[in-house]
């Protein structure tokens, strides 16, 4: 069956989705270590054990989830947007019950208590969240035929995801204020945010109507076939280990991902610290997430347009090398409590990275066109499902990280700043992705392989095997 090309509103409007349930994502990537170690007031070794144990689960769970929808029977709508359909209401549901969780502490429950629930649910959120997350970011390689289309579609997705960071930054205290306790404030804001889930996922089912064969289709289509044939709609573990094993160049993507989401994650958790206790400038943050985010909103849309023009992997490059070069200008300024050149410095930094984005995840559609060439197994949702797997090294990372610097730095809630604290999180906020960003550059330039015209010809050749 031969791809429509992609219709103006999947061109314009693809991503707006991730916007709309982006919106608590965002929430929780700037509020929720504040929110336990500072609102709720939880031990420092209670948020380290939590954050451990949370993100260890959706680390390694992180490695199954496109292979489990792979695997399954596709559903009435087919198997992507089926998931994001049904998976969506059972997201909201989840994600209040996980930030209301640790509010246990504060009505008298023990902090053990309170990290068992909260563990509880965000288990049960991480399954249903997760399912729906591969399965819409799977639709990238659905829908899109060509490596330019696939960065389009990743451009939009991830400047939809930076207007979401700028709109949070207005309302989140807005939200949080229509509370009189700041306790349920937080909670409340985050659960008024995660509604909007819903209506985002369907959203994106609906304007990739016709791109994914649904169930009757497949079924219509394996009729006209050999039991072969037929048997290729579902997609068995050992087919999907086979195809991932074929292709090193998956693990180098993962890695290159891995370098940039951790740097990512680590400015967007530390960055409240950074501006309350090292700066001194709490004032300026919501600034910063507004700048920042703009940056990266244009980044995005213009990485759509040179990617027309220039080769993907040599913007990844550029991007990471001007990420390089700005993050230590951002350590230098942050020493200096300069918070404006600091604020600058980092725009730059999100801007580069953003810019950088689209590419990265370009790369893996890229692997996944290239395992169905070489092994005949298309197993789109398991590789694109792997794009999860950075992020989740990200959240382990920096779950376990921020407690361990600020215990390391002998912070203590109640207590005053000392120019340890403020030293240890400038040190961890800027030192740490620079190392990441100069392993990143190295990888995409000596490892990662797949260029734009060999992919768009494993793209040809997939297509004519089909029409056979």
């Amino acid at each position: 069956m031969s791809k429509k090309p992609l219709s103006k509103t999947l061109k314009t409007w693809f991503g707006v989705g991730d916007f709309m349930y982006s919106l608590s994502v965002s929430f929780k990537t700037y509020y929720w270590t504040y929110f336990l170690t500072t609102i709720i007031a939880l031990p420092l070794e209670a948020v380290g054990v939590m954050n451990t144990v949370i993100n260890v689960f959706d680390f390694i769970m992180a490695f199954c989830w496109g292979a489990i929808i792979d695997a399954m029977r596709p559903g009435k709508y087919g198997r992507y947007r089926t998931m994001i359909l049904v998976m969506a209401p059972l997201i909201v549901i989840s994600h209040a019950f996980q930030w209301f969780a640790p509010t246990l502490y504060t009505f008298g429950f023990s902090a053990v208590t309170a990290v068992v629930a909260t563990c509880i649910c965000f288990g049960i959120y991480i399954v249903f969240f997760n399912l729906a997350w591969c399965a819409n970011v799977s639709l990238i390689g659905v829908c899109a035929s060509t490596e330019q289309e696939r960065s389009h579609l990743s451009g939009m997705r991830n400047a939809w995801n930076k207007v979401c960071g700028i709109v949070v930054s207005y309302i989140a205290v807005f939200l949080i204020g229509l509370f009189s306790n700041p306790v349920i404030g937080y909670a409340g804001a985050a659960t008024l945010m995660g509604a909007l889930t819903i209506p985002g996922y369907w959203l994106h089912f609906a304007m990739t109507k016709g791109y994914e064969p649904t169930r009757a289709e497949l079924e219509a289509s394996a009729q006209q076939h050999t039991a072969q044939a037929k048997k290729a709609n579902r997609i068995t573990f050992r087919q999907i280990i086979t195809a991932i094993r074929s292709n090193i160049q998956i693990l180098w993507v993962l890695l290159i991902n891995s370098c940039t989401q951790l740097s990512l994650f680590i400015f967007s958790y530390m960055a409240v610290y950074l501006f309350e206790m090292s700066l001194g400038r709490a004032d300026m943050y919501a600034f910063y997430l507004t700048i920042t985010n703009f940056a990266g909103v244009v980044a995005s849309l213009l990485a759509n347009v040179i990617a027309k023009k220039i080769p993907i992997k040599r913007i990844v490059q550029v991007g990471l090398l001007v990420c390089t070069v700005a993050v230590f200008g951002a350590w230098y300024f942050a020493i200096a409590s300069n918070a404006l050149m600091f604020t600058v410095s980092m725009v730059i930094v999100q801007f580069a990275l953003a810019l950088a984005t689209p590419g990265i995840i370009t790369f893996y559609s890229n692997c996944a066109v290239y395992s169905e060439w070489k092994t005949g197994i298309n197993c789109t949702g398991t590789i694109m499902g792997l794009t999860g797997v950075p992020v989740k090294v990200a959240l382990t990372v920096v779950g376990i990280l921020i407690p361990a610097v600020l215990n390391a730095a002998g912070y203590v809630a109640s207590a005053p700043i000392t120019d340890t604290i403020r030293r240890a999180l400038t040190n961890a906020y800027a030192l740490i992705p620079l190392g990441l960003f100069i392993a990143a550059l190295l990888l995409v330039t000596f490892l990662y392989r797949l260029t734009q015209e060999s992919v768009d010809g494993y793209a040809k050749e997939i297509a004519a095997r089909k029409e056979s």
